[in-house]
């Protein structure tokens, strides 16, 4: 199952109608009505980002019935492929000053403890 049903349901708790979100989020209806018609789990990010953004919720709570329905591994990585996707778009869309910073910025924030994901202790193996 896609998108289509939590979709409509978020539309529906906003009074709101795929034309007035189309007109939103700048595309055209028939965008819409092909992502709820085809009820696709493969859905552009800019458009996730647009539909969310517009609904007042975060990408996450968009697609929370999408993510509850996969198994348990990979509906923990699915926000995280969701966040890895968003830092992939704002990198492209920066010049060459801009990644080298970004990645300085970074390499900053992994050295640092408190930013690092937990490691398992490979020694209590």
């Amino acid at each position: 199952m896609g998108i289509k049903n939590r979709l409509t349901s978020l539309l529906d708790e906003r009074s709101m109608n795929t034309n007035e979100l189309a007109q939103r989020i700048n595309v055209t209806p028939s965008t819409l009505y092909s992502l709820l018609q085809r009820d696709s789990n493969r859905i552009d990010i800019d458009l996730i980002m647009k539909i969310s953004h517009a609904l007042g919720i975060t990408a996450d709570e968009l697609l929370t019935d999408e993510i509850s329905q996969l198994t348990e591994p990979a509906a923990s990585s699915a926000p995280v492929d969701v966040q890895k996707a968003q830092l992939l778009k704002y990198y492209e869309l920066l010049n060459e000053e801009g990644r080298n910073r970004l990645i300085e910025q970074a390499q900053f924030f992994a050295s640092q403890d408190k930013y690092k994901e937990t490691k398992i202790d490979e020694s209590a193996g």
